[in-house]
Parts: structure tokens; C-alpha cells; sequence
């Protein structure tokens, strides 16, 4: 079953997933991942990672709002 997924990065997050996408094939690792590829690739590595590792990077990571930025009204 496949579903559409939309998210909203934040510049950060889009300039980490860029750079990572770029080192990968850069290496040698992976020819031009997709998005895609390398968010199920993260998602993989994720789920194998103990939890006491997710929760120390978890907890440094900052916050963001989601959704889209206020408009300022006229």
C-alpha cells in the first residue's frame, strides 16, 4: 500500500538532509539517493539504533512549531 506523505522541513533539517544525500554519493555509498531512499534509509538505521542513543539525540535536538508560519495581517 503506498500513501503520500507531505512534510515541511525546517532549513536546517533540509540543509542536514541535502548534505547527507550529497556525502552519500560522494562516497561511493549510494548513487544520487532520493529523498525518499534516504528517509526510509534513516528510518531502517532508526529502528536498529538502542533507545537510550534515540533518546540522547532526541533530547538535543531543538524544537520546532509545525505548520505553516503565521501571515501578518495588513
Amino acid at each position: 500500500m503506498r500513501s503520500r506523505l507531505s512534510i515541511s522541513l525546517h532549513p536546517e533539517d533540509l540543509n542536514r538532509l541535502e548534505n547527507l544525500q550529497k556525502n552519500l554519493d560522494e562516497k561511493d555509498i549510494l548513487f544520487m539517493p532520493s529523498t525518499s531512499f534516504v528517509l526510509r534509509l534513516a528510518l531502517a538505521v532508526l529502528e536498529k539504533t538502542p533507545n537510550e542513543k534515540v533518546k540522547e539525540v532526541a533530547d538535543k535536538m531543538p524544537y520546532y512549531k509545525t505548520g505553516r508560519p503565521k501571515q501578518q495581517k495588513i
